[in-house]
């Protein structure tokens, strides 16, 4: 089993408080950073059931802001064999690398990369720092621009705000899933310790905007090895989904769809 892309979340806490996040961090009413353990059994069970995976993603929130940050990205760098192009630690710029992070991606400067987001010097604070550091490690970094008034990153950020019910006929919500680069690119998150094909999916069944369907995803840290094999099948089945029940609720991401300024703190 092959995935081309997997972003775990490891903090719900995160240093900046944008309006139109794609994760939703500002609205979690009680964010929590993931338990070590929970983050060992999590990849232990996900890398159980994927044989490789194009990118790995590490992010939050702000991943830096979690005190186990150098311990997580050396357990996942352990699996680097199953990542086929790179394991990418997603920043925001605002916090300096400390001296073992850094380590830890140049000694595993052959899959590592940094990917910094880049919302403006009064946002993005350390990025200066950050770049220096990362230039002088020799550690492959990205920067994704969505600092000034234009010229950002897939053309500005899209408003997932709105839960309410958009396509109600089985038609509508194909064609919802067709255009939508997520469901298209079949980008998976792990929050909670459970896999998603899709954030928004993720957020409105935490939050009871849809309800939980077992088939369109799977609870990784509660996964016993008696189980592992079922799961693997459900994994191919969700992957041969088009649309899922919350793309029923949802606008997308697309070439048409509105965009707006990156980065508006709440």
């Amino acid at each position: 089993m092959e995935l081309k892309r997997t972003t775990m979340v490891i903090t719900q806490r995160c240093t900046l408080k944008c309006k139109l996040c794609l994760a939703f961090m500002p609205y979690y009413e009680n964010p929590v950073d993931m338990l070590f353990a929970d983050v060992e059994e999590t990849l232990k069970r996900y890398f159980q059931l994927v044989d490789q995976v194009g990118i790995f993603s590490i992010t939050g929130g702000e991943p830096l802001l979690h005190k186990d940050i150098v311990r997580i990205m050396e357990l996942v760098f352990t699996y680097s064999n199953q990542v086929k192009e790179t394991v990418d630690l997603v920043t925001n710029g605002t916090i300096p690398f400390s001296g073992d992070l850094l380590k830890v991606l140049e000694r595993n400067r052959e899959k590592a990369r940094v990917i910094v987001s880049d919302y403006g010097a009064d946002l993005s604070k350390n990025i200066g720092k950050i770049v220096q550091a990362l230039e002088e490690h020799k550690i492959c970094y990205r920067i994704q621009n969505y600092a000034g008034d234009g010229d950002w990153l897939f053309d500005g950020w899209v408003d997932f705000r709105d839960h309410s019910l958009k396509h109600t006929t089985e038609e509508e919500l194909l064609q919802q899933a067709l255009r939508c680069i997520f469901r298209r690119g079949h980008y998976y998150v792990i929050n909670d310790g459970e896999l998603h094909p899709c954030s928004r999916s993720y957020w409105r069944m935490r939050n009871g905007i849809i309800p939980r369907d077992q088939k369109q995803y799977i609870d990784l840290l509660n996964m016993k090895d008696a189980e592992v094999l079922e799961m693997k099948k459900r994994l191919l089945e969700i992957e041969t989904l088009v649309a899922l029940n919350s793309c029923a609720y949802c606008n997308g991401v697309y070439n048409g769809v509105e965009r707006h300024k990156p980065a508006e703190q709440l």
